[in-house]
């Protein structure tokens, strides 16, 4: 019995710590608006109130993210750039499949909104 308590230990708990920390991919946010722009103030502001709302819940839930604010965005961590014409939007999420697969959504949604699309993508 001590035996097989040593090879589960040995063997099984090393790929439940491996598993535990993959990630499930990538959300890439993108406000690529200029400071002169008329309507920056407030699009920057929900923005960064969804962003940072979304952090923990992202890292709870094994995605890694990125905040871009000039283009092209080169997403390092799966050797990726998106140009302005890719993305059809200045601001919106890029969500980013371990396999490179990968959904753009355009403008600004609320951070449930997000939860949703993420959930249905990944």
């Amino acid at each position: 019995m001590k035996h097989l308590l040593i090879l589960i230990t040995l063997f099984i708990t090393p790929f439940s710590y491996i598993n535990a920390n993959e990630t499930k991919g990538h959300i890439a946010f993108f406000m690529l608006l200029s400071e002169n722009d008329q309507s920056y103030v407030e699009i920057n502001e929900d923005f960064n109130y969804y962003y940072q709302n979304l952090s923990s819940w992202l890292n709870k839930n094994k995605y890694t993210y990125s905040r871009h604010t000039i283009s092209p965005i080169n997403i390092k961590n799966i050797r990726r750039t998106f140009s302005n014409q890719e993305l059809g939007s200045d601001v919106g999420v890029i969500l980013i499949k371990n396999n490179n697969s990968y959904k753009i959504i355009q403008g600004i949604g609320t951070d449930v909104d997000l939860i949703v699309d993420i959930n249905g993508f990944f």
